[in-house]
């Protein structure tokens, strides 16, 4: 099978070399971008966009699963049934996934940063971002020099309070945009268990975001500074079964970014710091992990109508506790437009003495009107993570990249009324990484899987005057092909479910707003060897919102009773979620949206 997925991967690559590829770096390109699926922003939505998190954001998105244990706790994301590290979070073009971790935790990145296609779903992201593979999310924002001014305060019934204030102008030729948002609860929330109704405690939590950009021009080029300050602090009982002690985890990271454009050369430099705190006190003893991660990016990029160059240098140190290790990442990129509605990529990374390539192929044709396709094929990697190979005790240096090879095909009707919209993604992946144990107790990551996974979504749009409709219907399947332990051969991966289902439908009345918005997730194995006996059941539930505005949403008030038939829900065997619970938004704009 590994022969088989090699020479498969290779024919991808030597297609696309042939063809001259390139890279998407940033949504809006000229070159084109990708068939996707545009969030439809509802009224509810658009408020809560500038108050929440990420994580509590798209989960009104099917392609988009999080993992998290709780509200408030670490989140996060799988895109097509794939692991969290194998999705790439971008900002503005810059890869800002933790090589440490190799994952951000969406809990402390404010939806703020999100447009209305910031999903990349499935080898979409191949065309974005050095080490995508099946998946990714692309943050950014940018100061107009608009004058505005909007504050925001939520408050729900478990405990929570979030503060927001939102503003940009300009001074002189200088655009700005800031938001600082302040969140915090004991996240004391209600669940069910068979007939009882219990109270889940230990989960509290804080967080404080600070974001502000400033940009403008000085002649012919183009300049923007941002910087984006997290802190967060978090509560983790663990489960029911556990004591009522929690551990406690701290985050606090600085994010600078700093960007120059003339016609067709653009410079980016971006550093990202981070520093992390676990204590676990459901010992005896209190003990104390402590991480720290520092990159410092540098990205040269250029683009005209028809191709994109880009070259990017990272310095990568990882300290703290478990792991000292430094390292430098080399990626290059190129894409080209070969014909109009054909693209083709080629990169390649450097990486702790290995080297990486990719490619691959994108074509689009409309054969009737008001219908588009699009079809790729290429090969994909991620390099292993800084933990991975640098974890003390159990890091394994000699540790080789993961690799795929995937095929997408999209669909995408458009009416003046109606929007459809179907995607399906083939890929097999080859050296999955897993934690495995080795000598004795000590774990260790390893190269010992081959993977297939099939991730198809089915979507729909309708605006019908006073009434807004969408449907998101997300099928997954994922299989072991060949594993070091024969006995998880043709098993499915734990945590991802089959089907996931999303339904919204908001009515406007004049100032008046409501949106129902019902979710559906399928069955979910929570062991390697699929036992039904551990596997979490199906779960449906609805959340109600209603919204009230004055001066034509100047001022908004938004009402939403979530999980309001009471479902029982699971994140993990022993976790519940919330119950019914209930959550009120004021948002207050300067000027009429």
């Amino acid at each position: 099978m590994k022969k088989t997925l090699f020479l498969a991967a290779s024919f991808g690559l030597v297609v696309s070399s042939f063809a001259q590829t390139s890279d998407t770096l940033r949504t809006a390109v000229v070159l084109g971008d990708a068939i996707t699926f545009s969030e439809l922003r509802t009224a509810s939505d658009e408020v809560l966009h500038e108050v929440v998190d990420v994580a509590s954001y798209l989960s009104k998105d099917s392609r988009f699963q999080s993992r998290q244990y709780a509200p408030g706790s670490v989140a996060t994301v799988q895109l097509g049934g794939a692991n969290s590290a194998q999705s790439k979070i971008l900002w503005d073009g810059i890869d800002i996934s933790s090589m440490a971790s190799g994952v951000v935790d969406l809990s402390l990145v404010p939806a703020a940063l999100l447009g209305n296609q910031a999903v990349k779903d499935g080898s979409n992201a191949g065309f974005s971002g050095s080490t995508s593979m099946i998946g990714g999310i692309n943050l950014g924002w940018k100061a107009t020099g608009k004058k505005f001014f909007t504050t925001l305060f939520q408050i729900n019934n478990i405990g929570g309070q979030s503060y927001v204030v939102s503003n940009g102008g300009h001074f002189g030729t200088t655009n700005y945009r800031s938001f600082v948002g302040l969140t915090q609860s004991t996240n004391t929330y209600p669940y069910t268990l068979g007939s009882n109704t219990l109270t889940m405690n230990g989960m509290g939590f804080s967080t404080l975001q600070l974001l502000q950009q400033y940009n403008g021009k000085i002649k012919r080029t183009s300049w923007s500074n941002d910087i984006w300050f997290t802190q967060g602090t978090k509560s983790n009982r663990g489960s029911i079964l556990t004591s009522g002690i929690p551990s406690e985890l701290e985050d606090t990271s600085l994010r600078l970014k700093s960007s120059l454009q003339r016609r067709k050369n653009r410079l980016n430099l971006f550093l990202g710091t981070e520093w992390q705190s676990y204590t676990d006190t459901l010992s005896s003893l209190d003990l104390t992990d402590t991480n720290t991660y520092t990159q410092f990016t540098g990205q040269y990029a250029f683009k005209d109508s028809v191709q994109e160059f880009v070259s990017e240098f990272s310095w990568l140190v990882s300290g703290g506790t478990s792991r000292e290790a430094s390292k430098g990442l080399s990626t290059v990129r190129y894409q080209r437009s070969l014909r109009p509605g054909q693209h083709a990529l080629v990169k390649a990374s450097f990486f702790n003495g290995k080297p990486y390539f990719a490619g691959a192929y994108r074509t689009e044709f409309a054969p009737v009107k008001w219908v588009n396709i699009q079809w790729s094929l290429g090969t994909y990697y991620r390099i292993p993570t800084m933990n991975e190979l640098f974890w003390n005790p159990g890091g394994n240096p000699n540790l080789q990249g993961e690799r795929s090879l995937g095929s997408k095909l999209s669909f995408k009707k458009t009416r003046p009324k109606y929007t459809l919209f179907f995607t399906t993604d083939q890929l097999f992946f080859n050296q999955l990484i897993q934690w495995a144990p080795t000598t004795g107790s000590i774990w260790s990551p390893q190269n010992i899987e081959d993977v297939y996974l099939s991730s198809s979504t089915l979507g729909s749009q309708g605006d019908f005057g006073p009434i807004q409709m969408e449907l998101s219907i997300t099928h997954q399947i994922s299989r072991v092909l060949e594993a070091a332990v024969t006995s998880n051969t043709g098993k499915s991966l734990i945590y991802r479910p089959q089907w996931n289902g999303i339904h919204t439908v908001e009515y406007s009345q004049g100032p008046v707003v409501a949106q129902v918005r019902t979710y559906f997730i399928s069955k979910r194995f929570t062991t390697r060897d699929n036992s039904e006996t551990n596997a979490l059941a199906p779960e449906l539930w609805s959340d109600l919102s209603l919204i009230y505005k004055i001066r034509k949403g100047q001022f908004r008030l938004l009402a939403t009773a979530h999980n309001w038939s009471n479902t029982a829900r699971y994140a993990i065997p022993y976790f519940p979620l919330p119950g019914r619970y209930y959550s009120l938004t004021l948002q207050l704009n300067s000027k009429r949206p």
